[in-house]
């Protein structure tokens, strides 16, 4: 359980305070406990750098749920009521858009609620249901008081008793407000919740690409490996569809992987995914030469510890017992290597008939061409720091006879990947 605190001016070292996730609750009530507020000089404060600092935890769990407590708005007339006294009416001075913030929670399949002490946060809680709404996510508010009604926002909310004092009866809003975010969900509230998922809780599509065989495999089709092998991650088919190997005497399968932090609520169920491919391609096709191999990749931020990889092996157990030793790590903002696990993936011992690469991420590259709403969260908005292309690494794959799957996490990746088949079109492969 983390906990971020944000005060106000850009420059100040106490404008962010953090205690990251525990199990231990009592470390956070050490935290708590010798924490104090500190005024900001005006009425509005830096919610933006509140936000962007949350993003920032470690994040593993299935269920995500962010609760945010304010009696003030963000930086930004579009936030107040133009006579609350603000520094920056023109918005946040370090350029942090609030909605784009939002989106990205929404995307990261994380709930918010907001807990607005005053009314001063009536305005900035309807715009923030409006870019929680446009992301098709569920946005929940609780208010306290009559005097902070939010009318046609369908915000569901408590209320404490009317007219009482916050001293005396803030212990009660706040009891009932944890026993409202906690409360089990009705069967209503998660057909809702199915419905506006982006893409549902663990179920995500497969990106598909293909490319034809080399001319020199005259036996290969022009399918992938395991035609049209769908939903990876989470709604694997009873099934699996054939392998349609047709005479190739050699298979060679990569795994790329997103292993930051962000990946952990389901890096478990990646691995298991991985395993459960190996063995039905062996049971598919027992005669076959086949090997296996593993590329994860993090950040830069990461230094040594950015590509973490094992080559072509026969041997599954050997490359079982790699994956077992393989960890997520925390990464300083929302964009990923992937240019850098491209690379690595394309520097492997590659030699098979047929070559196929699977690849699970939940975020993108560097660069802001392949995002929407990440540029005030990626590290290098102009591109990969080291010069690479991730679009001619993709032109490469397509080149080189590789089958390319994409198996898509969330919706962060969908612009990349739309210019990851134009670019694997460009290799001479089928999108």
């Amino acid at each position: 359980m983390p906990r971020w605190d944000y005060s106000d001016e850009p420059e100040s070292a106490e404008r962010i305070t953090v205690c990251d996730f525990t199990r231990e609750s009592e470390q956070l009530r050490r935290f708590l406990a010798s924490e104090r507020a500190d005024g900001g000089g005006d009425a509005a404060e830096d919610v933006a750098g509140g936000l962007l600092a949350a993003t920032k935890l470690d994040w593993e769990a299935v269920t995500k749920l962010v609760v945010h407590f304010a009696d003030q708005p963000c930086h930004s007339l579009r936030y107040h009521d133009p006579n609350l006294l603000d520094f920056y009416p023109n918005g946040c001075p370090s350029g942090l858009v609030p909605e784009e913030l939002l989106a990205q929670l929404a995307t990261s399949r994380m709930s918010y609620t907001f807990c607005g002490l005053t009314a001063a946060t009536d305005q900035m809680v309807s715009v923030f249901a409006s870019a929680f709404q446009h992301a098709d996510a569920a946005f929940a508010s609780a208010q306290r008081g009559s005097s902070t009604s939010m009318e046609g926002t369908n915000l569901p909310r408590v209320r404490k008793e009317e007219n009482c004092e916050p001293e005396v009866k803030g212990e009660q809003f706040f009891s009932k407000f944890a026993s409202t975010v906690a409360a089990p969900q009705s069967n209503e509230d998660k057909e809702r919740q199915q419905k506006t998922s982006p893409r549902g809780v663990v179920s995500h599509g497969l990106v598909n690409t293909r490319v034809p065989g080399p001319a020199s495999n005259a036996g290969a089709p022009s399918a992938t490996v395991t035609d049209d092998v769908k939903h990876i991650l989470g709604r694997w088919p009873k099934d699996v569809p054939p392998l349609h190997a047709d005479g190739s005497e050699s298979i060679d399968v990569a795994f790329l992987v997103d292993v930051t932090g962000s990946m952990g609520w389901c890096i478990q169920a990646t691995k298991d995914k991985i395993s459960l491919i190996m063995n039905v391609m062996r049971a598919e096709e027992p005669d076959a030469d086949m090997r296996f191999a593993f590329v994860g990749y993090r950040d830069h931020f990461n230094g040594p510890n950015r590509i973490v990889m094992q080559n072509f092996t026969g041997n599954m157990d050997v490359l079982q017992a790699f994956l077992q030793n393989v960890h997520v790590i925390p990464n300083n903002d929302s964009c990923e290597d992937a240019a850098g696990g491209l690379e690595a993936a394309l520097a492997l011992d590659w030699r098979a008939d047929m070559k196929m690469v699977i690849h699970f991420a939940d975020a993108p590259a560097h660069g802001q061409k392949y995002h929407e709403g990440l540029i005030h969260t990626d590290q290098y908005p102009l591109g990969d720091p080291r010069g690479l292309d991730p679009e001619d690494l993709v032109r490469q794959l397509a080149s080189r006879g590789m089958a390319y799957h994409f198996a898509s996490i969330n919706r962060t990746t969908d612009k990349m990947v739309a210019i990851f088949k134009d670019a694997y079109a460009a290799g001479g492969g089928i999108k």
